[in-house]
C-alpha cells in the first residue's frame, strides 16, 4: 500500500509540475507584449523593411486605406494603414500559420489553432468593409491585435498579396481579385523581436524541463525512501 501511494504521489506531482511549466511558458500573451513592445515605423523605415514591415506598427505618416483605390499604386506595392470600426471587420474563420506563408495549409478549428499558437504564429482572414462600401479580404494576427475592441482601431502596416490558394469569392470582396488580400502579419511574425523571442521560449523550455527532472528526481528519491521504511 505505501508503494503504490508512494508512485500516485510521484505520477501527481509529475502531472502537476509538467502543467504549470506548460502554463509558465504558454499561457501568457507574451506574443502580444513582445508586438506592444516593437519599434513604431515611419514611412521611410517600412520603405526600407519592404515586405517585412507587414505586421509592425506605423506612425501617423503612414498612408491611410480609405478606399480600395487607396491599394493602387502607380510605383507597385504600398505600405499602408487601415482604420477601421471592429463591427466592420467579419471574421472568416480561416487561420494560416504566418511563418510557413503561402505553403501553410488553412486551418478552420479554432481549438487545433489555439494549440498550434503556443509554438508558432497565427493570423486569421478577415473581411474589412470600409465606409465606401467596398470589401477586401484581411490577414491579421489576432492574437496580437485585439479586433474585438469596440470602436476605431488601427491594424498594423499592411501590404497587398495578390495571390493565395483560398477563395474568397463568397464574401463578397471588391479588390481586385477573389484570391487577393491585404498581408498585415507576415513581416511581424517573422522578423528579429519574434526571433528573438522564440529563441527566448525554447531556453525557458529547456530550462525548465532541466528543473522539472531535478524536482522529480527528488521526489522520486523521497518516495523510494519511505517505502523502505
Amino acid at each position: 500500500m505505501i508503494l503504490i501511494r508512494s508512485r500516485l504521489g510521484f505520477v501527481v506531482a509529475s502531472l502537476a509540475v509538467a502543467f504549470i511549466c506548460w502554463a509558465v511558458v504558454y499561457l501568457p500573451p507574451y506574443e502580444k507584449i513582445v508586438y506592444e513592445n516593437s519599434p513604431i515605423l515611419s514611412q521611410e523605415e517600412a520603405n526600407e523593411k519592404s515586405t517585412m514591415a507587414k505586421g509592425y506598427k506605423g506612425d501617423e505618416n503612414i498612408k491611410r486605406v480609405n478606399c480600395i483605390d487607396d491599394l493602387r499604386n502607380e510605383k507597385g506595392i504600398i505600405s499602408v494603414i487601415l482604420e477601421i470600426d471592429s463591427n466592420d471587420l467579419e471574421a472568416t474563420g480561416i487561420y494560416q500559420c504566418i511563418e510557413e506563408g503561402e505553403s501553410s495549409k488553412p486551418e478552420y478549428n479554432k481549438i487545433k489553432v489555439l494549440f498550434y499558437r503556443t509554438i508558432k504564429s497565427y493570423g486569421q482572414y478577415y473581411i474589412a468593409t470600409l465606409e465606401s462600401g467596398e470589401r477586401f479580404a484581411i490577414f491579421i494576427n489576432d492574437n496580437v491585435v485585439d479586433v474585438k475592441r469596440k470602436g476605431i482601431i488601427q491594424l498594423p502596416i499592411g501590404r497587398k498579396n495578390m495571390i493565395t490558394s483560398i477563395d474568397f469569392v463568397k464574401y463578397n470582396v471588391q479588390y481586385p481579385y477573389e484570391h487577393s488580400y491585404l498581408d498585415c502579419a507576415s513581416g511581424f511574425a517573422t522578423g528579429p523581436e519574434m526571433q528573438d523571442f522564440r529563441f527566448m521560449e525554447k531556453m525557458a523550455v529547456l530550462g525548465i524541463i532541466v528543473v522539472m527532472v531535478v524536482f522529480l528526481g527528488i521526489v522520486l528519491g523521497i518516495n523510494i525512501g519511505n517505502s523502505r521504511k
